[in-house]
């Protein structure tokens, strides 16, 4: 499961213009801005790409934990059948 990765991208530093890529990992973060209003950072775009990072967590320790609080109805278990148009 993804847990968090670098920071809050964006294509052009101005909040809230639904540029942002909130929770993203880009293969290639040259030519946009990392961070958050007021400080966004440039990142120079280079004929390399620049990859962003990603990091993770393993939830298979935790796999009753996490069964006992999400459940997620079989097909059939609602009343409806497979065979039943949604």
């Amino acid at each position: 499961m993804n847990y968090s990765v670098d920071g809050l991208f964006d294509t052009n530093a101005t909040p809230n213009d639904f540029s942002e890529f909130p929770g993203a990992a880009p293969y290639d973060m040259g030519g946009l801005y990392i961070g958050d209003a007021p400080s966004w950072q440039f990142i120079t775009d280079t004929a390399f790409d620049k990859p962003s990072n990603f990091y993770a967590s393993r939830i298979l320790d935790s796999a009753l934990e996490i069964s006992s609080i999400v459940s997620v109805p079989e097909p059939g278990s609602q009343g409806y059948s497979s065979s039943q148009a949604v």
